[in-house]
């Protein structure tokens, strides 16, 4: 069984690579004392926020 970490942060930006496929780059500095190499993480995002323009 694993931690559950939540946090709010910022998208610092976004490419779209291929269609319904991003990249993005997140504020996660609150996230450097508890991630592990190798482990995922779960965006959710509240509204539209996802698919507005930075």
């Amino acid at each position: 069984m694993s931690d559950r970490v939540v946090v709010k942060t910022k998208i610092l930006s976004k490419k779209e690579l291929v269609p319904n496929i991003f990249e993005m780059i997140v504020d996660a500095d609150n996230l450097l004392n508890t991630a592990k190499a190798g482990q995922f993480i779960h965006i959710s995002c509240e509204g539209d926020t996802f698919f507005a323009d930075l």
